[in-house]
C-alpha cells in the first residue's frame, strides 16, 4: 500500500485514507478542537495527567461553543441555499 508522508512528521498516511477523507462526510464535517490553546497544566490531576474538574469545565465550555459555531454555520449555509 502506498504511503504519504507528512512533511516535518512522522506520520504517514496511506493513499486509501486519503481517498476516505475526500469521500467521508462525517470526516468533512468533523468538528476538531485545539486543546493545546485552551488547557493549561492546572486542568490536569498531577498523579496520572486526566482532566480534573475544572478541566472538565474547559473542556465542556469549549465543546458548547464549537456547537453553537457548528450550527450558525450551517444555518448560514442554509439560507444561502433558498
Amino acid at each position: 500500500m502506498e504511503r504519504i508522508e507528512a512533511k516535518g512528521s512522522r506520520t504517514s498516511i496511506s493513499k486509501a485514507h486519503v481517498s476516505c477523507v475526500a469521500d467521508c462526510p462525517f470526516i468533512k464535517n468533523m468538528i476538531v478542537l485545539e486543546t493545546l490553546t485552551i488547557l493549561k497544566q492546572n486542568h490536569f490531576y498531577v498523579l496520572d495527567d486526566h482532566l480534573n474538574s475544572a478541566g472538565h469545565e474547559v473542556m465542556a465550555d469549549a465543546i458548547v461553543k464549537a456547537i453553537g459555531n457548528a450550527e450558525r454555520r450551517e444555518k448560514k449555509l442554509d439560507n444561502i441555499h433558498i
